[in-house]
């Protein structure tokens, strides 16, 4: 099939535009810019930015933010403080968890389409049980995860891709996961000044909420295994 000179154009302005976004992403890491300390110095000429140009502003967040999680930077939480500095706490909130899902399905599609099918394929039998455990209750693994704050975000992206669970299901579950605690670091963003560490929010009872909310979710798995173990007995 011939390819038409018009598709090779495309195709290479999209890798030329997601070259220029990964390299300016890593050299804001390497930079230090994704840093609290090195944050708050840049505040206020970050501010001065999103002054001249809000619309501008929340584009260019948004695409390196995307770009960022799908090149499988554990960068969300600073982005999202970021987010909640530059824009409010409901703007960031939108956009942080929108460039999250839709980050985390790049890698994901990634991940799956480079390892995930080959690794299905080969090892079908021995994945077979898994496969059923996942069909059964991804979604509820997949929520409490994103919801613990204790699995990194792009390693679950990773883990998610090597599996057969729908990408609807993934995203769904990354929106409803990834929101509260986008909430959180944004409202960090609006107390920039005032704290001095991300450990400062995360206070023994917004933590025991995150904990509740994950033991909900893993009820029904944990009794339908005791159940079985009780009737096989």
């Amino acid at each position: 099939m011939k390819i038409s000179k018009t598709a090779y154009l495309r195709f290479a302005a999209v890798l030329v535009l997601t070259l220029v976004l990964v390299s300016g992403v890593v050299l804001l890491w390497r930079a230090g810019c994704f840093h609290f300390q090195t944050l708050r110095t840049c505040a206020d000429g970050m501010r001065g930015a999103v002054d001249r140009s809000y619309a501008l502003a929340a584009m260019i967040y948004f695409l390196f933010f995307v770009v960022a999680i799908a090149a499988f930077m554990p960068v969300s939480a600073m982005f999202s403080v970021v987010g909640g500095f530059l824009f409010g706490l409901l703007p960031a909130v939108v956009l942080a968890t929108t460039a999250i899902t839709f980050g985390s399905a790049l890698a994901f599609l990634l991940v799956r389409f480079l390892f995930g099918s080959a690794l299905q394929h080969r090892y079908a039998c021995q994945l077979q049980r898994f496969n059923n455990a996942v069909e059964r209750d991804g979604a509820r693994y997949l929520l409490a995860s994103r919801l613990s704050l204790v699995f990194p975000f792009f390693l679950l992206n990773i883990l998610a891709g090597l599996t057969k669970i729908p990408l609807s299901t993934f995203m769904w579950t990354t929106v409803v996961g990834a929101m509260p605690s986008a909430a959180v670091y944004a409202f960090a963003g609006q107390q920039l000044y005032t704290i001095t560490s991300l450990n400062d929010l995360f206070s023994p009872s917004l933590v025991a909420v995150f904990l509740l909310l994950v033991l909900l979710l893993l009820a029904p798995i944990a009794w339908r295994c005791v159940y079985a173990k009780d009737s096989s007995g």
